[in-house]
């Protein structure tokens, strides 16, 4: 250790000792120095390097999404674009949620870092990298509005922005390129089944719906039927009525004043009779008029033909059966690149990835260690002096 002189008074003290103390204590701070300068180098030797690389996420091409033009038609059924914003944006963000989907990102992840749960990892190292891996992992959703831009700080951005960080750089272009790839094919048959689906509860509610007409059909037959078997026994026992007042033909319910009316002419006399002008006094038709009703009613070849609002059900049965809706769908459909290898969702070019090192420089570190040594070696030196010119 250097001998630092002690003052005779602590009043003496001032900057010119300070001065005298660094000029005799130079080698400690030279020393101390080139330590921080030596660790700062080492640590920057031995820790890995930290790329980012970052891709931006768009709509698909107008052309593109005319292809789903015979299908937005249907978009009440099967929900292909935003019915307030009509455009490919809604493909983009079906497209974004896949991305999202943190299940499916982890096993990316973890498969291109090649191990899972199935390795020697226990389940808290498994649970910890996982967790690792997918902070190293960030969405940034698009800013378009001057309100979006205060609350986040962000520069505007009309576009999804993906960024994954890691330290092995060529690893990057793989796990984006597989993240996207993998979210699009899952998409793709996420839209499949979605359609089949669709298409079936389509087909089966129509089913429901021809299925209960027809029972609808059915039904009123079979209350026609009933009421026929009802009109016929009422007429039966009003013929039978009249033949035994022997009313032979149509008679009126009361005498009339009318000039051609003879007092002997047949007729009902309220009088004797307690009648009311109701279907209960049906018998003055006459036995012959009630008798030829029956016998009309009984030879009908057909009785359907006279079942009340039958053309109504059968014209809906008619229009449920001829119904395209299933079929001119499944046309639109086909039209789409939906389960092919075509299916686009969203716009991005993995080769147009920009990847770049965000870890710390070398001059950085230097800068930052030569200060440490040069602050540690003052602290160093005044704690010295304390000891020596105050507390001994």
């Amino acid at each position: 250790m250097m001998n630092i002189e002690p003052l005779e008074k602590k009043e003496d003290f001032g900057l010119v000792d300070l001065l005298k103390l660094a000029y005799t204590s130079r080698l400690i701070i030279f020393i101390i120095t080139i330590f921080t300068v030596l660790s700062g180098l080492t640590y920057w030797t031995i820790s890995d390097e930290v790329w980012k690389g970052s891709i931006k996420v768009t709509n698909i091409s107008s052309s593109l999404f005319n292809n789903y033009s015979d299908l937005i038609t249907y978009n009440e059924y099967f929900k292909i674009v935003n019915p307030d914003t009509p455009n490919s944006g809604y493909l983009r963000d079906l497209f974004i949620e896949e991305v999202s989907d943190r299940e499916k990102l982890l096993e990316v992840l973890s498969r291109v870092n090649g191990f899972n749960k199935d390795s020697a990892l226990s389940d808290r190292e498994f649970q910890k990298k996982m967790k690792v891996l997918a902070n190293n992992f960030t969405l940034y959703s698009p800013i378009v509005s001057a309100a979006d831009i205060q609350v986040t700080k962000r520069a505007y951005q009309p576009f999804w922005l993906i960024e994954y960080e890691s330290n092995n750089r060529d690893e990057i272009a793989q796990v984006i390129s597989e993240i996207l790839n993998k979210a699009n094919d899952n998409l793709n048959v996420y839209l499949t089944k979605l359609f089949k689906q669709t298409v079936k509860d389509l087909s089966d509610e129509n089913e429901k719906n021809i299925k209960n007409s027809k029972t609808s059909l059915e039904n009123a037959i079979k209350d026609y039927e009933f009421s026929i078997s009802v009109r016929l026994a009422f007429l039966e026992e009003q013929a039978t009525i009249a033949r035994l007042l022997n009313v032979e033909n149509s008679l009126p319910f009361y005498p009339t004043n009318d000039s051609s009316f003879s007092k002997g002419s047949p007729y009902i006399d309220p009088l004797a009779f307690n009648f009311s002008n109701d279907t209960s006094q049906y018998f003055r038709n006459g036995y012959k008029a009630i008798e030829k009703e029956i016998e009309l009613i009984t030879n009908r070849q057909d009785h359907n033909l006279f079942v009340p609002n039958i053309t109504i059900y059968k014209s809906k049965i008619r229009e449920l059966e001829q119904k395209s809706l299933v079929e001119d769908m499944k046309k639109a459909y086909n039209k789409t690149p939906i389960n092919s290898a075509d299916f686009i969702a969203a716009t991005y070019d993995i080769g147009s990835l920009e990847i770049e090192k965000i870890s710390t420089g070398l001059f950085v570190i230097l800068f930052f260690s030569l200060v440490v040594g040069i602050l540690l070696s003052i602290f160093f030196i005044l704690l010295q002096f304390l000891y020596i010119n105050i507390l001994k």
